[in-house]
């Protein structure tokens, strides 16, 4: 327990100033970089090519800083009915030239569908009183139409639309040598503001930038730029119109830009983004969070940022306080130490719940104060991500003491390469590629291996099979996760990882621990050690039949993982197909690991191998064998990955080699002296923490069960990465260092009550 508290102590931020300094910059970061607007208009990027006009199909552009919604033509209706309890109708106006009119058109289409708009009309209207809407376009050309559009509409008694967007080109305001007239052009915006700002003073006016008039191929999709004359007619519309309330909507230049070879698709994509602007607030803002308007929760935010801040300050200064003034004056050894385990206590209490109050902020369906966007998966992202990882790895190298085989600096190296992987993994959002999924779901056998492999060998050497040790597994796995679930309100297995390693960990326990307790201290009592061995061997054979049967019997498995008791811990939506799922794929890696631990012991008795630092672990000829037949296992597996033609087929063949490639690896890993002896300071680091780093990364790093990730700096993803990364690892670190304290002090320690004060 001392080396775990050391262990997590070297994970600790140190000095007490570097931690004030980033929790108060946390906190400020957090606050200031809050977009209370969601960015719907400002900015975005496409995330798939190919956009459908059916109503049925997701969204396909992603706007810049939030997540939007695919609305479907009942989606439109639910909303409209949901606002139809005012007096007044939802009015939304269009005005301008052809761009205005498709975009009427669009989105009148998603209330009634035959609704046809021809190509010369001056005015169209469409009124629902049952749905409460109404729709309206008038045509404007130029600037002096747009003018008198908006006098002729701000003279009505009832003009106070909800929504106006207009946009047009710059065809009307050209000399008569074809350039854009530009002082022509100031004149009329001059003349036509005052008009414009009382229009738009109590309505959000959404202006449409012009958009590229250059017809493009599929080759040059998204590539396109405006000419000369359209970016000077935007630049000078932008002059003007920054002074009266108006919005210029980017996202929609965006679209059009990425979507100019088929304009029929980009008006789509602007109709979505209206309809998310209109009716995410009401209907689908815990999960999609684009809408435009004050955030009504901002004003507690802004409350409990600082009394936060300031109680974390508090508490800092009170411990060093008392460290100083107290634990340094007193004369009594005994007493100074509980006083320190007390204070290591509170202050791990006191970070848990800091900690647990930023998970509830960042991921809580009910909390919308965290801006969250949809991941976008490329392959130049994914790969560039893996290479700087590496990288690090690699200018991190250091050399061992320890030459023996999976020693303890390896094992950590490889938790945290693989944790790091499967980070980046879920970052980019690479499950949707096939190969990437299969290489990944081998980093999970291979955690499930060293598990087996681990947990075997400390039972196998030491012989501890008391209650301390299985609390302290216990509250090291699932202390984290068990407050997740209350403070997240998720279900226990929505963090399958921890359930599925705890089964395991229950698995190992009852299988050495059941008679005979086969032990190394035992074997060394008995003249025929071998037979022991053999013994050992046959138990985990006894245990691979047991889990076969297991899974050829799914009713049994069905009703066993039913039982009320484990059914809390195992079923998930009423079903315990998830957790079926999820045990069946690793269903034979833990044993594997046993196996691998058990024969290494054996060989090692037996002087079987060489653990030394200049000749390698078999004979040369022996070795060369080895390496060749791994290679080919290592090489085999990237074909089996790409060469796949269905997930689920493939799924239902992997538990049965699934593990040799973590055993060739083991070998390759371990069979030359320098290769065995080296590791990455890095990767282990990483390692210590990648359990934390495995769970947190659900609310601190990515959102909404890894389908989004959160933003403090939109507009900056380089930054932002940055930013959330660092905050995240730090926030693991400390998690870890307090779930260490907790161990320490409620299972290796007997609890004493020591007076408040030391006695003078």
């Amino acid at each position: 327990m001392d080396s775990l508290i050391a262990l997590s102590n070297r994970c600790s931020l140190g000095d007490y100033l570097v931690k004030i300094g980033f929790y108060l910059s946390a906190a400020i970061l957090i606050y200031h970089c809050i977009n209370p607007g969601r960015s719907l208009t400002k900015g975005g990027a496409a995330i798939f090519e190919d956009v459908p006009l059916a109503n049925t199909s997701p969204p396909w552009f992603q706007p810049e800083g939030c997540s939007m919604y695919g609305y479907q033509s009942s989606d439109v209706r639910d909303c409209l009915s949901h606002k139809a309890t005012d007096k007044r109708n939802t009015s939304l106006l269009f005005i301008g030239d052809s761009q205005a009119r498709d975009l009427f058109t669009s989105m009148v289409a998603f209330v009634k569908p035959d609704y046809v708009v021809p190509e010369d009309t001056k005015s169209a209207a469409l009124t629902d009183n049952i749905l409460g809407v109404d729709f309206e376009y008038r045509s404007a050309k130029s600037i002096n139409e747009l003018r008198l559009e908006y006098k002729v509409l701000t003279e009505r008694s009832n003009f106070a639309p909800n929504l106006v967007v207009h946009g047009m080109g710059w065809q009307n305001e050209r000399k008569l040598d074809g350039g854009l007239d530009e002082e022509s052009m100031e004149a009329n915006w001059t003349l036509a503001l005052p008009t414009i700002e009382k229009a738009c003073q109590n309505t959000l006016c959404l202006w449409m930038l012009l958009e590229t008039q250059t017809k493009a191929t599929s080759a040059e999709l998204g590539s396109l730029h405006l000419s000369k004359e359209e970016t000077l007619y935007n630049n000078l519309s932008k002059k003007f119109l920054d002074r009266a309330h108006v919005t210029f909507w980017m996202s929609a230049l965006k679209i059009a830009n990425f979507k100019a070879s088929d304009h029929s698709k980009a008006v789509y994509l602007k109709s979505q983004l209206l309809w998310n602007w209109h009716c995410n607030r009401d209907l689908h803002s815990k999960l999609h969070t684009c809408f435009t308007g004050g955030n009504e929760k901002k004003s507690l935010f802004t409350f409990l940022t600082p009394v936060v801040v300031i109680l974390f300050i508090i508490y800092e200064c009170v411990s060093v306080y008392i460290r100083r003034c107290w634990l340094g004056n007193t004369t009594d050894s005994d007493q100074a130490k509980k006083m320190g385990h007390k204070l290591e206590l509170l202050g791990s209490i006191i970070k848990l719940g800091l900690i647990m109050a930023y998970f509830h902020l960042c991921d809580r369906e009910d909390v919308d104060w965290i801006i969250k966007e949809v991941k976008q998966y490329s392959h130049l992202r994914f790969f560039i991500s893996l290479s700087l990882v590496a990288l690090a790895g690699f200018l991190t190298l250091k050399k061992s003491d320890d030459v023996s085989l999976l020693h303890r600096q390896q094992t950590e190296e490889w938790k945290g390469w693989m944790q790091l992987v499967i980070l980046v993994y879920h970052f980019t959002g690479a499950s949707k590629v096939l190969p990437i999924y299969f290489v990944v779901r081998l980093l999970v056998t291979s955690y499930l291996f060293l598990n087996g492999y681990g947990q075997f060998t400390f039972f196998f050497l030491k012989g501890d099979f008391g209650v301390k040790r299985v609390l302290q597994t216990f509250i090291r796995l699932n202390l984290l996760v068990l407050l997740l679930c209350v403070v997240m309100n998720r279900a226990y297995q929505f963090y399958y990882f921890v359930p599925l390693v705890s089964f395991w960990f229950v698995v190992i326990y009852t299988t050495m621990a059941m008679y005979p307790k086969i032990t190394t201290s035992l074997i060394e009592s008995k003249q025929n050690q071998g037979y022991w061995y053999a013994g050992m061997g046959s138990k985990l054979v006894v245990l691979t039949i047991v889990i076969t049967l297991l899974y050829v019997c799914k009713t049994g498995f069905d009703c066993l993982f039913s039982i009320p008791v484990l059914a809390r811990m195992f079923v998930l939506d009423d079903s315990v197909h998830e957790w079926r799922f999820r045990w069946q794929l690793d269903r034979y890696s833990v044993v594997c690991g046993m196996f691998c631990a058990l024969a290494y012991q054996y060989m090692k008795r037996n002087h079987l191998i060489q653990e030394s630092a200049d000749k390698p672990l078999f004979s040369v000829r022996f070795t060369r064998l080895i390496i060749a037949m791994a290679l080919a296992v290592m090489a085999a597996y990237p074909a089996f990955a790409l060469l796949c033609p269905d997930k689920y087929r493939c799924n239902e063949i992997y538990p049965y080699f699934g593990y040799l490639p973590v055993l060739s690896f083991v070998l390759l890993r371990n069979t030359h002296p320098t290769i065995r002896s080296s590791y990455s300071t890095l990767f282990a680091w990483f390692g210590k923490i990648s359990l934390e780093l495995f769970i947190s990364q659900y609310h601190i790093w990515l959102a909404d069960d890894t389908h989004k990730i959160l933003v403090f700096i939109p507009g900056h993803p380089v930054l932002n990465v940055l930013t959330t990364t660092l905050i995240f690892v730090a926030v693991c670190c400390e998690i870890q260092t307090a779930t260490a304290h907790f161990a320490s002090y409620f299972i290796q320690r007997k609890v004493t009550k020591p007076p408040l004060l030391p006695k003078s």
